[in-house]
């Protein structure tokens, strides 16, 4: 069993590290490790969601949904309420991903409700911005921003500084598809101090992308490609 354990580790760090091929090979070393061994059903369904997310990330649908499932019906015979939020997330974003958000938003509203009865606040704050995302991409504005803004109570609660910015970019967007450029640059502007002011560089690059996106829309083409520039330096300082 601690053979097939720190294969699964050493899988994830392949992971991690975007090395999505020896990430595969390791997880498929882990997992027949741990077939064998019929008591450690739960660490088979760890390895199960790794290889689901990883296939998403290589935008394998069938195979990601696939192995996600098996993984939640582990979750689901040991009643471990937690993973199945999880990992019903990660089946909604799989759909999202693709483009299938009406059957996103299925598994979302599911991982939601698990959050909400067992008082799991970080699934919650994650289901309802995934839920707000869906529903802008259908163009149900509004109802993407009654979402968003059911974060709002929960972002002083144990929230990340990442998530902060990303609550405020997204709202700040929807105003943008709404056509409304004061509330939509109040918003995305806030995002970008925050991730300036703490040097959140991945979520100040998206911010700034949101912005240009805006700017654009309304006809600023100066600061749209201002902040364009801006995304390029940011990305050369990351990969460098």
């Amino acid at each position: 069993m601690n053979y097939g354990v720190t294969l699964n580790i050493r899988a994830y760090h392949f992971y991690v590290q975007v090395d999505f091929l020896n990430a595969m090979i390791g997880f498929q070393k882990a997992l027949k490790v741990l077939d064998t061994i019929d008591r450690d059903i739960f660490r088979r369904a760890d390895v199960f969601r790794n290889i689901g997310k990883l296939n998403y990330q290589e935008e394998d649908k069938e195979d990601a949904i696939n192995y996600l499932l098996k993984a939640n019906d582990i979750y689901v015979s040991v009643d471990d309420y937690l993973y199945q939020a999880y990992t019903l997330t990660d089946i909604g974003n799989v759909y999202d991903k693709f483009k299938e958000y009406n059957t996103a938003i299925k598994f979302h509203q599911k991982s939601l409700e698990l959050a909400e009865k067992y008082n799991f606040t970080d699934v919650k704050v994650n289901a309802l911005g995934n839920l707000g995302g869906s529903f802008r991409e259908l163009g149900e504005y509004q109802k993407a921003l009654t979402y968003f803004n059911r974060q709002k109570p929960f972002l002083t609660y144990d929230m990340s500084l990442a998530n902060q910015i990303i609550f405020l970019y997204q709202i700040g967007y929807t105003y943008t598809l709404l056509n409304n450029s004061d509330t939509a640059l109040e918003y995305l502007n806030k995002s970008l101090r925050l991730a300036d002011s703490t040097n959140q560089q991945n979520e100040l690059k998206v911010a700034l992308g949101l912005r240009a996106e805006t700017f654009e829309r309304f006809g600023d083409y100066k600061l749209a490609l201002k902040d364009y520039r801006r995304m390029d330096i940011i990305e050369d300082s990351i990969f460098n």
